[in-house]
């Protein structure tokens, strides 16, 4: 497979989200349920949030961590859309970045009883039906434990720039998937669907 190498201050720069689509097992199956929840035209299957050129924090296996950007970009085997919050500015990704550390510096755990949850709710739709169970925890959600979308939302959450947009209104945060996320949030258009 051929990719494109993203380029620093072009296409990714610190604040933005990559969003990860990966050939493992456990990947393509997220990428199922997700697809299960609404139309998206790139499903992913993790998201991570961009600290510098070679630097990024998610929220993984071992909870909230730093990885090397490279990881994403140099694996043929993965699939990487960034993407830029609209009107993102110094003092926004200031706030997002120190949201980001605080949750690295408090061990935020991985919250794999909520993504159990989750998928659940996917399959029987049930949010989709009683839009008020959009505001409650997922089932089994563990308090203060996140998803790689849910760290990343709660992030932006915690911003004067984005903490009122209409995701963070309608959806508690550990509803927040890689296709809310993705689709849900004022991201920027990309350049190829500016008009001219």
């Amino acid at each position: 497979m051929k990719t494109i190498q993203p380029v620093y201050g072009r296409d990714f720069a610190p604040g933005y989200t990559l969003f990860i689509k990966n050939t493992r097992l456990i990947s393509q199956g997220i990428e199922w349920f997700e697809s299960l929840e609404e139309a998206c035209d790139f499903i992913a299957s993790h998201v991570c949030l961009v600290v510098n050129e070679n630097t990024g924090v998610e929220c993984a296996e071992h909870g909230v961590q730093y990885t090397t950007l490279t990881d994403y970009f140099d694996n043929t085997n993965i699939q990487v859309v960034c993407r830029e919050p609209e009107g993102l500015d110094g003092l926004t990704i200031g706030q997002v970045l120190d949201c980001a550390g605080k949750m690295y510096d408090n061990h935020t755990p991985y919250d794999y009883t909520g993504l159990v949850g989750f998928i659940g709710i996917i399959i029987i739709k049930l949010s989709g039906i009683f839009h008020f169970l959009r505001k409650l925890p997922v089932p089994l959600h563990i308090p203060g434990a996140r998803v790689c979308s849910a760290f990343v939302g709660d992030c932006y959450k915690h911003t004067d720039k984005y903490k009122n947009t209409e995701l963070f209104k309608n959806y508690n945060i550990s509803r927040i998937d890689p296709v809310l996320l993705y689709n849900r949030f004022p991201w920027k258009p990309f350049r190829f669907d500016k008009t001219r």
